[in-house]
């Protein structure tokens, strides 16, 4: 089972009804796009990563693990945004500047922002009850059904990727550098094979049991919490004022609104 599916089966969101996660995660993205980054898009960040560990009860553990990848990511793409390259003269040489730093917190913080708010909604919402909002909000079935079976393949495409790695580490094969790229190389010369494989005989499975097209699968009844709604509200709203007043007071000469 995969990091992302174990936390969003296993929270304390978990049985939510999947709307109002979808009303505070995309309310949230909205506004680290809309916003300024500073101090809209940081409110936003700091505002999903607290929900996601106090009030979905998500280990910090496994949530820095799913992020650290993107802040990788994020990290590449701000120093591309913030240094740049000359070649005058011939001889390259490297610059930073106020204007590229600037450029670069503004769009690295925008982006950790409306990434954080997706991840409160994909940790926290398993993918059948996602798919069953979806399929609610009138987005055609082929389209949905097609999302699950990629979703399942990416899903095995990794698990067989880690169980053929975690053979070879028991055989030390990446022991060195020599070994580690010949077992990479193995790796990934038996990956496509057995995956297609496992696909296949998923294929077949489904057309045993009367495939036709459409999964269909029990949903349970869940009614949306007003109280969660209205909070949600509460907090994009208090989000939204504190920008606008921050951006005001910066913006306006100092006493200004003094009479």
């Amino acid at each position: 089972m995969l990091r992302v599916e174990r936390l969003a089966l296993g929270n304390r969101w978990t049985r939510r009804h999947p709307a109002e996660k979808a009303v505070l995660s995309g309310g949230l993205l909205l506004l680290a796009l809309l916003l300024p980054p500073l101090p809209g898009a940081a409110l936003v960040a700091a505002s999903a990563v607290v929900i996601a560990l106090t009030g979905a009860r998500l280990p910090a553990g496994d949530c820095a693990r799913v992020l650290a990848p993107l802040l990788g990511f994020l990290g590449v793409g701000a120093a591309s945004l913030a240094v740049s390259l000359h070649l005058d003269g011939g001889i390259p040489s490297l610059s930073v500047s106020a204007a590229g730093l600037r450029d670069a917190g503004a769009v690295s913080l925008r982006a950790l922002a409306a990434s954080a708010s997706l991840l409160l909604f994909i940790l926290t919402t398993p993918v059948t009850d996602a798919l069953a909002l979806l399929r609610r909000a009138g987005l055609p079935v082929a389209i949905v059904e097609m999302m699950l079976l990629i979703y399942r393949f990416v899903a095995i495409t990794l698990e067989t990727a880690a169980n053929g790695r975690t053979a070879q580490e028991a055989r030390l094969g990446y022991v060195g550098l020599r070994r580690t790229i010949r077992s990479a190389g193995l790796l990934a010369a038996a990956l496509l094979p057995r995956v297609l494989d496992r696909a296949s005989r998923m294929e077949t499975g489904l057309a045993a049991r009367g495939y036709t097209g459409e999964l269909r699968v029990l949903s349970p009844e869940r009614r949306c919490s007003p109280v969660f709604l209205t909070l949600t509200l509460l907090l994009l709203s208090g989000i939204v004022a504190i920008s606008i007043s921050t951006v005001t007071q910066t913006l306006l000469p100092p006493g200004f609104l003094l009479w």
